[in-house]
């Protein structure tokens, strides 16, 4: 078992969980909302708001998934298009994974 993490942009969380929920690669996943800090916040993409607070308001996905559907997974989670925002995404293993 391995969990995979994925930001995502914060109004894509619908749609990435109606994904999630469809998919046959995973059954469990989560999410969080954390502030991503980063050097050049003054991008095209951050909103006057990300540029008062100093950060920029993300989702990190937690998606529990078997070893063997890891690469699947990262396939299908690729933005469709150019022009949709890039995902940074890492992968944990999981040792002693239950639930209680």
């Amino acid at each position: 078992m391995k969990i995979v993490s994925v930001i995502i942009q914060p109004n894509s969380k619908t749609e990435f969980a109606d994904f999630l929920k469809l998919s046959d690669l995973t059954s469990e996943f989560m999410f969080t909302h954390i502030e991503f800090h980063a050097d050049k916040l003054g991008s095209e993409k951050a909103s006057n708001h990300d540029l008062v607070v100093g950060y920029t308001p993300m989702i990190r996905a937690d998606i529990f998934v078997e070893s063997d559907k890891v690469d699947e997974l990262i396939e299908s989670l690729k933005p469709k298009s150019a022009a949709s925002s890039k995902r940074i995404c890492w992968i944990n293993e999981t040792q002693n994974f239950k639930v209680l």
